[in-house]
């Protein structure tokens, strides 16, 4: 998280005694610990007893989460330290990304924003098979696959059921081998109190039960737990941590917490836990590994921070049996150049807009990953050493021995530019994607990421992707002296191993002036599929040319990405410029003409392309001679004839006969007898003869509606004809045997309108297979395309815009509404539109509108279409929706419909009632699940 470099803090030394293979520990089995079972419903009825904060109190409930600075470990072995095999990295090497793009993403959504309770978020999140997990300082959210949100929740209310807890640093990560969340998260921080906590989920989706544990930090209750970091394998979850001094805020200790991974999946009231304290332990970071074979969990540490130009890393073990846990040192790896922090200034990275800086962290290890046999991970360096100037972003790659395999940096050597805050995952091809924030004095703060596929240059990164730019400047303390941003983001794959996905943060406009906000935002990376970078080139003219002719070569690219590089040869030696086209008049016989194209589209093989090659063949005399067949441009020798064309001036003797014969064209041409058509529309051609069509009316009335049909060549005239009696049902504008025309009636209304929480995907909401009722009639209508009755009423334009008519009509499947208003609403004149419906939110038009015979008005198709854009996007964010859960009709949704939804929850109602919030035929929790977000919103019903 945020951590200051204090160099007068003691520093906890190496044991190095002939070796770096022992450490001391000490073994504590059976630390005090709590847990529950609980269902995620019920933690949303927890949350209902302790909301969100609302923004307006801004400042009145914030809070700093503090992070403590660690020691540097000064001591090392340089003899014994494997040596960096890469050398000091160059800005050739390493640093300079390259020319490739990074993918696109195929998808990015909002995550949380700022609630103005915390500073820094601590960016976190995890995806599984259908849902994603955000966890944050502030909150856990819950979405689907394409940024929907299922549920938010205060991250306090998650773990409310272990006790009274003020909870902070939330880490989660989805375990594909046995299709578990594993979440964690500090508590009651520099506190006597102080604790670890640790939630796996039942099965593959987080809205169902989860076990949750407190674990005792430490039982002097001397000192408390800070900065978790955790990590798994076959056997354990494995979270480590640094302990620091209760009141005092000294480091005495890391710490790691070894759990038996059965325990936790299988609802253990006590599971095995075994505390270690390594000697020179902070900020160790245990490998989540992507093998569900290894025994072995390692361990990854960030050492020194500088000595002479180099820094350091280690690599550690835990073997052994469950229970009787080893921790080793496996190896010492050195990078070229780190520093831990800005030592003169925690903000040091600049922004746009304002001379206030922003804190950019330390060098800790911000994650780690094991996928075939290789440990990746990523963090923060201080560059150059001793006077840095700049944060940049290191990665690696080593094998379990601690050799380094690769190492590179996203850097801005001249400073313009710092990077921080890394997160790093692998894909089972070893393709890599790198998350991180950018800052820099040209830029808002911005979430970015960059990909490595395994067949690019050693040591190299694609070039870097922002997916999420700032839009405004962020200083934000709580009246302390660090602009706290990250302190950490997640990158991962999905749980196939296949996709990227990466959460970041980025600076949001400002609440109002001196609120400035931090966000968080989602993209989906998918793996890159190689694609072969082609380029083909074609001439014009083509063939044989005469000398002195101009032609002009265009190249045609595969796959060229967005900004490619062309290279025009002839005979091998560059000419043209950087475009698509080559043009020259100076050709002469056995030219070759060639392209060069370089692609910069991510996954592009075989790059640059070189195109085919056109060898030019180029006749230097013209004879002057007339072809004697028609378009005869050929060549004999070194003569180029001039092709003719000759008419006769003959008329064709069929239709359009403009055909060749010889060196004779012949001219087409029409000829009509001036004949009417024998049948409808016989505008047809026979040898010479056009018959112009004609249209007759017999004049007779149609004795069928809608009876404007041909009868041989005689069109029957359609009447329409009105019996004068008025409606006696709302639409009565029906036919029967002679068409009706409905007196006395309003103007029609065609609306689309869907219900969010009816909505299924691609602009349908489902059907309850009930059957809606059908407040017209009072009956059932099981017609599948009916969803629900809805009113729309015709609102006077004017204060106090009184309802002038109310008129029911039913909602199709596809949100197609049509309602004929009474003749209280005047054709041609203006009205609001007010939407109703048995438990949604009460929506108005937009402005008022004109209402002439046959209006359309669709409110699903824009947030705007409604009155101050009280609409919510589909979770498809393809259409918008009007707002479900105002169960009661108060114009508001709020705690009071939780209160009239609970009892019909547990009294299991099925059918068609007021409680059924998304349409299911089934009042349950899966309805609470869809009223809960717009609680927590506070939606309310705007009106004129």
């Amino acid at each position: 998280m945020n951590y200051r470099s204090i160099k007068s803090i003691t520093l906890v030394l190496f044991l190095l005694i002939n070796n770096l293979s022992s450490y001391s520990q000490q073994s504590i089995d059976k630390p005090e610990i709590r847990s529950s079972v609980i269902s995620f419903s019920d933690i949303i009825k927890t949350d209902l007893d302790f909301p969100v904060v609302n923004k307006n109190n801004i400042g009145n409930y914030s809070k700093k989460i503090k992070k403590e600075a660690l020691p540097i470990l000064d001591v090392f072995d340089s003899e014994k330290a494997i040596k960096d095999p890469f050398g000091i990295i160059s800005n050739a090497k390493g640093i300079a990304p390259i020319s490739i793009l990074s993918p696109v993403p195929s998808l990015t959504f909002n995550a949380i924003d700022d609630n103005f309770n915390a500073i820094p978020p601590d960016v976190n999140g995890a995806v599984g098979p259908s849902h994603i997990m955000t966890t944050l300082n502030t909150q856990v959210r819950i979405q689907n696959l394409t940024g929907g949100i299922i549920s938010t929740i205060a991250l306090n209310s998650f773990w409310a059921s272990l006790g009274s807890l003020n909870v902070f640093d939330p880490k989660i990560l989805y375990e594909p081998f046995n299709n578990r969340w594993i979440f964690s998260a500090a508590a009651n921080g520099n506190s006597s109190t102080s604790s670890l906590l640790v939630g796996v989920s039942q099965t593959n989706n987080p809205l169902g039960l989860w076990n949750l544990y407190s674990i005792d930090a430490d039982a002097a209750n001397t000192s408390w737990f800070d900065f978790p970091s955790m990590g798994y394998n076959k056997d354990w979850v494995v979270i480590s941590g640094n302990m620091f001094t209760v009141g005092g805020g000294i480091f005495v200790t890391g710490k790691l917490f070894i759990i038996k991974k059965s325990d936790l999946y299988t609802q253990a009231v006590s599971p095995q836990v075994t505390v270690l304290t390594p000697a020179s332990s902070p900020g160790l970071s245990p490998v989540a590994t992507c093998d569900n074979s290894i025994s072995s969990l390692y361990v990854v540490q960030r050492v020194n921070s500088n000595s002479g130009g180099s820094g350091f890393m280690n690599l550690y073990s835990i073997t052994g049996a469950i229970g009787s846990e080893t921790f080793s040192f496996v190896n010492q790896f050195s990078t070229p150049n780190p520093w831990s922090s800005f030592p003169a200034s925690e903000n040091s990275a600049p922004q746009s807009g304002s001379a206030q800086k922003i804190a950019n962290g330390d060098d800790r290890v911000q994650n780690s990953v094991y996928r075939n046999g290789n440990i990746w991970f990523a963090h923060t360096v201080f560059l150059p050493a001793g006077a840095p100037t700049r944060s940049a972003v290191q990665w690696w790659q080593i094998n379990t021995l601690g050799v380094t395999q690769q190492r590179g940096r996203i850097d801005d050597g001249t400073g313009v530019q710092h990077f921080a805050y890394p997160s790093i995952a692998v894909n089972t091809t070893n393709d890599a994607l790198v998350g991180y924030a950018k800052f820099s004095s040209t830029i808002f703060a911005s979430g970015c990421y960059a990909m490595r596929l395994s067949t690019d240059p050693v040591n190299t990164l694609q070039s870097e992707f922002l997916f999420k730019a700032g839009i405004a400047p962020y200083f934000k303390t709580f009246g302390g002296t660090d602009n706290r941003w990250g302190d950490y983001t997640a990158t991962m794959t999905d749980p196939t191993g296949v996709d990227f996905w990466t959460i970041q943060e980025y600076a949001m406009a400002a609440f109002s002036p001196g609120n400035d906000r931090w966000g968080t935002w989602w993209a989906k990376i998918p793996k890159c599929i190689a694609s072969p970078a082609l380029v083909s080139i074609t001439a014009n003219p083509a063939g044989q040319i005469c000398s002195g002719t101009n032609v002009t070569f265009t190249a045609t690219p595969t796959n060229p990405g967005t900004t490619p590089t062309y290279q025009w040869k002839k005979n091998g030696t560059n000419v043209g410029t950087n475009i698509t086209t080559y043009s020259n008049n100076g050709l002469s016989t056995g030219n070759q003409i060639t392209c060069v194209m370089t692609s910069n589209a991510a996954c592009a093989t075989g790059n640059p392309a070189t195109s085919n090659i056109i060898t030019m063949t180029v006749n230097v005399l013209n004879d002057g001679n007339a072809c004697t067949t028609d378009a005869c441009i050929t060549s004999t020798g070194t003569v180029t004839h001039i092709p003719v064309s000759i008419n006769d001036g003959n008329a064709c003797t069929n239709d359009a006969c403009n055909t060749s014969t010889g060196i004779i064209t012949h001219t087409p041409i029409s000829i009509t007898d001036n004949n009417l058509c024998t049948l409808d529309e016989c505008n047809s051609i026979s040898g010479l003869i056009t018959h112009p069509p004609v249209i007759v009316d017999d004049g007779t009335v149609c004795t069928i509606d809608g009876c404007n049909t041909l009868n041989g060549a005689i069109t029957n005239t359609a009447i329409y004809f009105d019996d004068g009696f008025s409606c006696t049902t709302d639409g009565c504008n029906s036919i029967t045997g002679i068409f009706h025309i409905p007196v006395n009636c309003g103007p029609t209304l065609n609306s689309n309108i869907l219900i969010e929480g009816f909505y299924s995907s691609g602009g349908l909401m489902q059907n309850s297979g009930t059957g809606c009722l059908n407040f017209i009639d009072n009956l059932a209508h099981p017609n599948p395309l009916d969803v629900d009755t809805i009113f729309i009423s015709a609102m006077d334009p004017v204060f106090p815009f009184a309802e002038v008519t109310r008129q029911a009509g039913i909602l199709k499947t596809n949100g197609d509404v049509t309602v004929i208003f009474d003749a209280s609403v005047i054709t041609n004149n203006n009205y609001y539109l007010k939407i109703n419906h048995r438990n949604s939110l009460e929506t108005w038009s937009a402005a008022p509108l004109q209402l002439t015979a046959n209006t359309n008005y669709l409110f699903s198709t824009a947030a705007t279409q409604s009155f101050l854009s009280t609409a919510v996007a589909t979770p498809d964010n393809l259409y918008f929706a009007i707002y479900s859960g105002d169960i009661n009709q108060d114009n508001n949704i709020d705690a009071s419909d939780f209160l009239v939804l609970d009892p019909l929850i547990q009294n299991g109602i099925n059918g068609y009632d007021v409680g059924d919030v998304n349409g299911d035929a089934s009042v349950d929790a899966t309805d609470f699940l869809t009223l809960y977000p717009n609680i927590q919103l506070g939606i309310g019903a705007p009106t004129p």
